[in-house]
């Protein structure tokens, strides 16, 4: 994992203020559509709370009295976040299209945010992919991140509680062709509020604790998570596809979690230490 920090001084009339990009680069994690979400919680500032959810998911939409299976990668939004999106016509019915950011790209107030609480969409969040089957139609896709690469969702989130500050980032991904996998690579946000970013701006400055957590190993066997690679205190955080904690522990050098009463499945556990951020997959059966 990486995060680099870029201090950049804005000159104004009468004040002097701040910018800076935290950018985190997370080991790639793929979704693929299942019946009960494969799901990767984007907490963009490190803060322990969520402020959007990358999932993947295999379900039926009922329309006009008939049930249309489909496929899908979207976005889950928690609380007033917002990501610039659209309406966009599928079929018989709408979906909250995310607009497809590239690199470079302007992310700003000018953008066409949207956080879906009105609701009336046919898939849940805001809608990356889809391909859904339509009787006597065939095979309708929909979405602007369809077989595509290196694309951004540019994102708009709150910093604080009492006094609630705005914030513009990106995630970058890539969606398979008819959206039957989802990949999320990194993301960043600019710690200035209400000031742009560029989608896929990393900073480009000094590098923190790059190789912090570069030989972290993890994996599961007898009912014990081993984590080995590691020195110091550190912070390990297991969560299921679903964004449910199972484990949150302090751990020091390597060490041994055991997790007793845990389903089969996919988890994935997140590594903390310092400024340094690592994401793991592993299998527990």
């Amino acid at each position: 994992m990486k995060k680099n920090l870029l201090s950049i001084l804005a000159l104004g009339i009468g004040f002097q203020s701040f910018a800076q990009i935290v950018y985190t680069d997370i080991t790639d994690v793929t979704l693929t559509p299942t019946a009960s979400r494969e799901s990767l919680p984007i907490d963009l500032n490190n803060d322990g709370t969520t402020d959007f959810t990358v999932f993947a998911l295999d379900t039926t939409i009922v329309e006009q009295g008939q049930n249309i299976p489909a496929v899908g990668c979207g976005l889950d939004l928690h609380g007033s976040n917002e990501i610039d999106a659209s309406s966009q016509t599928v079929a018989t019915g709408n979906i909250m299209a995310v607009t497809a950011y590239t690199n470079g790209q302007a992310i700003n107030s000018s953008g066409a945010f949207m956080n879906g609480s009105s609701g009336g969409f046919l898939f849940p969040g805001g809608v990356l992919g889809m391909s859904a089957t339509i009787p006597f139609v065939g095979q309708t896709n929909g979405g602007n991140f369809i077989n595509t690469t290196d694309q951004y969702i540019a994102v708009k989130f709150n910093i604080g509680v009492s006094m609630p500050t705005t914030h513009y980032g990106w995630i970058r991904v890539d969606v398979a062709d008819n959206a039957a996998n989802i990949i999320v690579k990194d993301f960043a946000y600019e710690t200035a509020a209400s000031t742009a970013i560029n989608a896929g701006d990393t900073g480009g400055g000094v590098s923190i604790n790059e190789n912090e957590l570069a030989n972290a190993d993890v994996f599961y066997g007898n009912s014990e998570l081993n984590i080995n690679g590691i020195s110091g205190t550190y912070s390990v955080t297991v969560v299921d596809l679903l964004g449910k904690s199972i484990s949150n522990t302090t751990q020091t050098n390597n060490s041994i979690i055991t997790l007793d009463n845990v389903n089969n499945g996919i988890y994935l556990v997140k590594i903390a230490k310092g400024n340094a951020v690592v994401t793991k997959k592993v299998y527990i059966k």
